[in-house]
């Protein structure tokens, strides 16, 4: 009986350790194959990462993929947002379109009837974003942006125009963040607020705003601080009042009646917005003078000129609205222009 209960367990073991060793094999293949696959992701993310990062992702460096881009944009009659470089005018921006590329001559772009080139702008250099469409149905955009030299001044057909040396590097990037303006007093004649309730969705109009603002009047509960085509930052004066605390506390939406001067008719243009309260702080100081600070994005706008029928609110989705973005653009040049420094 022993020998036989000693052979019995031998074999059983024996087939265990069979069956352990037929167990082991898919599960060493499966944490090989897994190992690999590892490896070879983390090669390709340093390859790309030291030996691609300029040119296959983050950069086009390829001359005739650079022209055939800059072609594109001409036929697309892209819009060029120009940026100099300079120390004094880092930030003097303007937007142009794209009228012929010629690779030998340049890049040719025309600038809008408010602007007039100088002699001074020739030899300075300047940076510009724009994108181009990478589908017709629906489009998706590529955007590019590139340093360059401002070569010469022409009038082809009467336009004012830039002439930019071909780039020679064109970075796949996105500017993201909206010029900014310090405006003086006469250029933001009025601009009312209500906040926003469940009650006066379709209406706000009809009550009487919550903060109302008049460059003609001294006494002003608030100031604009700057604005942008993405908001406004205000300054609301001590005390304030708990109602208009209350309004103003982060996250919180606010209805907005925006009129800007505008800078070639006698008149002024409105602009209908809804924000939102990015932020809101109180400036250093003691309480009675300290001062609060709201930070305002624009979140939705009803279009000028729109049809009452069509008279709805559009998502802005941090894009900004271009109307007023081509204002502080102009406004901008403007008040360099009058500094002498561009």
């Amino acid at each position: 009986m022993p020998l036989l209960l000693s052979g019995q367990s031998g074999f059983y073991f024996q087939n265990w350790e069979h069956s352990f060793s037929q167990a082991q094999k898919p599960l060493v293949y499966t944490m090989i194959l897994v190992t690999l696959l590892i490896m070879a992701y983390a090669s390709i993310l340093l390859y790309r990462r030291f030996f691609f990062r300029e040119t296959a992702f983050f950069a086009v460096q390829e001359a005739a993929v650079i022209h055939e881009i800059i072609h594109q944009s001409v036929r697309e009659r892209s819009k060029y947002d120009i940026n100099f470089q300079t120390e004094k005018a880092r930030r003097v921006q303007f937007s142009c379109s794209p009228w012929k590329f010629e690779p030998g001559r340049g890049l040719i772009l025309e600038l809008s009837g408010f602007l007039q080139p100088q002699s001074t702008w020739v030899g300075r250099t300047v940076s510009s974003y724009f994108k181009v469409s990478t589908t017709q149905k629906e489009p998706k955009w590529s955007f590019f942006y590139f340093s360059s030299t401002i070569t010469d001044l022409s009038y082809d057909k009467s336009r004012p125009c830039i002439i930019l040396e071909t780039p020679k590097c064109l970075e796949r990037k996105q500017r993201r963040s909206h010029l900014r303006l310090d405006p003086p007093r006469e250029d933001i004649p009025e601009l009312r607020i209500w906040p926003e309730t469940l009650s006066n969705l379709d209406h706000y109009g009809d009550a009487p705003p919550l903060l109302h603002y008049l460059h003609s009047e001294t006494d002003n509960t608030f100031l604009i601080r700057n604005i942008s085509a993405g908001g406004l930052l205000l300054e609301i004066r001590q005390p304030v009042d708990h109602e208009v605390a209350e309004a103003m506390e982060k996250g919180k939406r606010l209805f907005i009646s925006l009129y800007l001067r505008d800078l070639q008719h006698p008149h002024n243009n409105e602009y209908r917005l809804l924000a939102q309260i990015r932020k809101s702080f109180m400036e250093p100081g003691n309480a009675e003078t300290g001062k609060l600070l709201v930070g305002l994005l624009f979140v939705a706008h009803k279009p000028r000129g729109q049809p009452k029928a069509q008279d709805r609110w559009l998502p802005l989705n941090e894009k900004g609205v271009e109307e007023i973005e081509d204002w502080v653009f102009k406004r901008h040049l403007q008040i360099y222009q009058q500094k002498g420094l561009t």
